[in-house]
């Protein structure tokens, strides 16, 4: 999510000047997306590694 809003508001802002207005729109409502989805990827991973500490190992030491 966050990549894309990046490159659509960089894509806006190369090609003319005149989207500067809507690039910055475009990346503040992509904000609190980008926000929630670390949260949440976050959360996710902190519980994976709570319930079954294994999952992340690759078996190789």
């Amino acid at each position: 999510m966050a990549a894309s809003g990046l490159l659509l508001a960089a894509t806006l802002y190369c090609s003319s000047r005149e989207f500067t207005t809507v690039a910055t729109a475009i990346l503040l409502a992509h904000l609190p997306v980008i926000i929630a989805e670390g949260v949440l990827t976050g959360s996710a991973v902190v519980f994976l590694k709570r319930v079954q500490p294994n999952f992340f190992t690759t078996g190789k030491r």
